[in-house]
């Protein structure tokens, strides 16, 4: 079964983040990149462990360019803002759960 990747309003997620950070995502892109060279060493697909780490390493120059400057939210496709469809089913949803917990 594939499924479309659809961007999801982070309402929908269930949070809201709402500044990513560099802090967080150089590293743990630095350690995928790691795992991506140690699995192509392990099964001497060096092309695929080197296209793996080019990859990792344009998305952190892409992270270094846009998160600072808040882009990096648009480009991925992101919602961060809730149009009024959207909150108004939200503010039924909240309401609906209230009335239950009461």
């Amino acid at each position: 079964l594939l499924l479309a990747r659809v961007p999801v309003p982070a309402a929908v997620q269930g949070y809201r983040q709402e500044r990513r950070s560099l802090a967080k995502l150089l590293p743990g892109r630095r350690n995928f990149a790691r795992s991506i060279l140690r699995e192509a060493r392990r099964r001497q697909a060096y092309g695929a462990g080197l296209a793996g780490l080019a990859g990792q390493a344009l998305k952190s120059i892409a992270d270094i360019v846009t998160v600072p400057l808040g882009l990096d939210r648009a480009i991925r496709g992101e919602h961060t803002m809730l149009d009024a469809a959207e909150l108004r089913q939200w503010r039924a949803v909240w309401q609906a759960c209230c009335l239950k917990i009461e």
